[in-house]
């Protein structure tokens, strides 16, 4: 596997439509949204463990082999999630605390009491990347962090798998990891998309799909192999006729890695690359992570809006707004996370990633690019 450093826009593209479809799966008070996309849009934090295990392998496979290599590559990937995650913690920390006050203090009986779904340990939990280890029986602040916190323990598997396999052999293992994760999670499971309790499992199983996936495409890519756009499209329904129809589930991640192989090996000039590289999508691609850490405490404080303050009645779990008031809800919602997802990205991604030593062999993959544009440009 190369050593270089390669951009692949067209799985940012990706990880900018799947995080918007799981912010409008977690909006699901409007009946505009009701329907099996969205209903079944957790599916795509699938997507993002399989493109993360098919970027995190294609960039960093050959550049493991030492044990301070996995120091340092755990270390870069710990200020990429660590620091929003923690703002966020501190975020729903702040608003148990403000539902306590107004439960005990201001005698506020319509809301649930503070930290009564979120208990005070697991405060402890989240700073230590563990709860989503099985540790809690529910999702716990902020929820989508459980997938953070089994992707973070994930990628030391990877790291110490890598150095201690050779390199012939590492796509076997890889692909025995993700079997190991899938039959752990038919075994101890009763559904796919366990989160806080066997996601661990469902990571496994996902991640390194992806990074057996980074193998095949290296594999083609040496033999100047180019996929169809036809074979993209055609993969692209086939994952989203699951999704909608929940159907095969086992089988997704697998169909996720090889849509992701047939979207990286577009030619550039292909119309689907070109519709991948459009500067909106990439830039949903650049603020996904921000997009998917922050939606939920946007989401709180509009139903808090919505329901407590406004009085919007509700029936059969749904806003009474009708068609128009709900695609305006829905629009205004979406423009809240993105703009607020910008400046998390600018002021709490961004620094964290620059600031990181550079004396460490492994930069961010999006960041990496970079730099290496400037060197080809200068020459």
């Amino acid at each position: 596997m190369r050593h270089g450093v390669r951009h692949f826009p067209a799985l940012d593209a990706l990880r900018g439509v799947a995080a918007v479809l799981i912010v409008l799966h977690h909006f699901r008070i409007l009946s505009v949204l009701d329907n099996n996309l969205i209903v079944h849009s957790r599916l795509m934090v699938d997507l993002f463990f399989v493109i993360s295990g098919f970027v995190i392998a294609y960039q960093y496979q050959r550049r493991l082999t030492s044990p301070r290599d996995i120091i340092g590559f755990q270390k870069r990937r710990f200020w990429r999630l660590y620091p929003l995650h923690l703002l966020m913690l501190g975020v729903f920390v702040g608003i148990e605390t403000l539902k306590y006050l107004a439960f005990h203090v201001g005698h506020v009986q319509s809301i649930e009491p503070g930290f009564t779904s979120n208990p005070p340990m697991a405060i402890l939990s989240n700073l230590l990347l563990v709860h989503s280890l099985g540790v809690h029986e529910m999702t716990t602040f902020n929820f989508p962090s459980w997938s953070i916190s089994v992707e973070f323990y994930t990628y030391l598997i990877f790291a110490v798998m890598t150095v201690l396999t050779p390199g012939r052999l590492r796509v076997w293992c890889y692909a025995g990891m993700a079997l190991v994760g899938a039959i752990l999670l038919k075994t101890f499971g009763t559904h796919f998309t366990h989160a806080q309790d066997l996601g661990l499992f469902r990571c496994l199983f996902s991640f390194f799909v992806g990074c057996v996936t980074a193998n095949i495409f290296t594999h083609l890519h040496t033999k100047a192999w180019q996929s169809r756009s036809w074979v993209a499209w055609g993969l692209m329904l086939l994952a989203g006729g699951m999704v909608y129809g929940r159907v095969g589930l086992y089988a997704l991640p697998i169909v996720f890695g090889a849509m992701i192989l047939s979207l990286v090996g577009l030619p550039e000039k292909s119309a689907l690359s070109s519709l991948m590289r459009h500067r909106f999508l990439q830039y949903m691609g650049r603020i996904s992570y921000s997009v998917y850490m922050t939606h939920a405490a946007v989401i709180w404080g509009v139903k808090l809006v919505l329901i407590k303050v406004m009085g919007i009645p509700m029936a059969g779990g749904y806003l009474q707004v009708g068609l128009l008031g709900s695609v305006i809800l829905t629009s205004v919602l979406l423009a809240m996370v993105w703009c607020i997802s910008h400046l998390t990205w600018r002021w709490v991604e961004e620094p964290f990633r620059i600031k990181t030593p550079k004396t460490e062999p492994f930069g961010d993959w999006q960041h990496d690019q970079q730099p290496q544009q400037a060197r080809l440009q200068a020459a």
